[in-house]
């Protein structure tokens, strides 16, 4: 996955919890639009509360960052 559409992914996936929506539902949603975790896997559960809470705890990592970005971009 190109950093561009980890961007859009996880701008996504920023805005479905924004909501308010289960992480399942969040896992669901960027199943169905097509969206894979970086080892090409659809997005669990598991997945969706890993980079949140990731996000959540100040760790790094590519998925982290572009977190990062799409709450800086949301604010703004």
């Amino acid at each position: 996955m190109s950093t561009k559409n980890i961007d859009i992914c996880i701008a996504r996936l920023h805005a479905l919890y924004l909501e308010g929506l289960p992480y399942h539902e969040i896992a669901d949603a960027l199943t169905n639009e097509g969206f894979t975790t970086l080892r090409g896997c659809k997005f669990t559960q598991q997945v969706v509360n890993s980079i949140i809470n990731r996000f959540v705890n100040g760790c790094t990592g590519r998925y982290t960052v572009a977190f990062k970005r799409a709450g800086a971009g949301a604010q703004a």
